[in-house]
């Protein structure tokens, strides 16, 4: 069934257990491809494409279950606000489960824009989901919205080209990414004010513009762990920010980023081990008895001291290297690195 140049696309509401199946919903000229207000709706083998709102809109508890999808080109609208508009919009309490789907070139808003409330805490599953070159986050959670991305029985979820995060978790949002890769976005993931990700784990980082994670403001996660992050080159591979805390950071990969791991005045990176360093900037300190490159903001630690790792890195220190004979050992390798 194909529904095409309509004002509108279809609306479902409080309907017990919808089901759409192979259906085609292109054009809509006024408002969402798709509207499901509350009850359970399950859509298979669908395309939703050039809507002037949002592809796939859902609120009021709505339950709503996407698999072998796609949802493309939505947000049509002509103006540059991103408020309503989006391939999918989760909001009100709604619920989404979704799976091996497509959602890319949506123009104006995020891939999948999941924005609850106190009350009505919005959920987002996403399994084996190619989410590429949406014109806002890949998925952008704010507020309160858990947010879960995993695989499927057949694929990883990807997240490339999008104009900002792949994955954002702003404001009181929670949840975990696994078995994912990010590339060629602004930036992997977000975590930011006052969110918490239990983990991130098995996931593949790959020249995202700005940095792999970032974690701040009152922000947490619980393990980074046995990710590969490359060519982070105008960036850090993980920043954690003033106000956040990382607990661990483990058994991760590092090769050609600028910097691998910064850690901001305030930001708390609790424990790191087993990581691996392929490759690494000359004008990056390896810490050989952790064998990972790290740093601080500071211009403490080699004050005065005419090193090329000073002059080249001055607001940058190592990590948890505070004592005297400490800086000694540092300066002295470096001065040796560059003699």
């Amino acid at each position: 069934v194909t529904f095409k140049d309509t004002t509108d696309g279809l609306r479902i509401y409080k309907c017990k257990s919808a089901s759409l199946n192979s259906v085609t919903v292109d054009n809509t000229k006024k408002f969402n491809g798709i509207y499901i207000q509350g009850g359970s709706a399950t859509i298979n083998n669908t395309t939703v494409k050039k809507s002037y709102y949002i592809g796939i809109s859902m609120d009021n508890k709505a339950d709503v279950t996407i698999s072998g999808s796609t949802v493309t080109d939505n947000g049509k609208r002509p103006d540059n606000s991103d408020s309503r508009a989006a391939g999918i919009g989760v909001y009100k309490g709604a619920k989404l489960t979704i799976t091996d789907s497509t959602i890319s070139k949506n123009k104006k808003g995020c891939g999948i824009a999941a924005n609850g409330s106190k009350g009505k805490v919005v959920t987002v599953t996403v399994k084996g989901c190619t989410i590429n070159n949406n014109g806002d986050h890949g998925i952008g959670g704010r507020p309160y919205a858990k947010i879960t991305v995993d695989k499927s029985s057949t694929k990883r979820s990807t997240f490339k080209g999008n104009k900002y995060y792949g994955v954002m978790f702003h404001t009181n949002c929670s949840g975990s990414v696994k078995n994912s890769d990010f590339s060629k976005n602004d930036g992997g993931i977000d975590v930011n004010e006052s969110s918490k990700v239990s983990k991130i784990t098995n996931c593949k980082f790959d020249a995202n513009k700005t940095e792999g994670i970032l974690v701040y403001v009152k922000s947490s996660v619980g393990t980074i762990e046995k990710c590969t992050f490359k060519n982070h080159k105008k960036g850090a591979a993980i920043i954690v920010g003033s106000g956040a805390t990382v607990k661990a950071i483990k058994n991760n990969t590092f090769q050609k980023n600028k910097v691998n791991i910064r850690v901001d005045p305030g930001g708390k990176l609790k424990k790191q081990s087993k990581n691996k360093v392929k490759k690494y900037s000359l004008s990056n300190f390896r810490d050989k008895t952790r064998n990972m490159s790290i740093f601080r903001h500071s211009r403490t630690l080699f004050k005065g001291k005419k090193t090329q790792f000073n002059i080249e890195r001055k607001d940058h220190i190592i990590l948890k290297h505070s004592s005297r004979s400490e800086e000694r050992r540092v300066g002295k390798e470096c001065r040796s690195r560059w003699s």
